[in-house]
């Protein structure tokens, strides 16, 4: 939760980077689910 609330704060201050981290981790857990299917 801390971690989750730390995120969250720097998130208001750089949308972009954080936006472009959490499309890399979603794009990087759907290739791993995929490959394992």
């Amino acid at each position: 939760m801390i971690t989750f609330s730390a995120i969250s704060y720097l998130g208001i201050f750089d949308h972009k980077k954080l936006a472009a981290i959490a499309l890399g981790t979603a794009i990087a857990g759907g290739l791993t689910a995929f490959i394992r299917r």
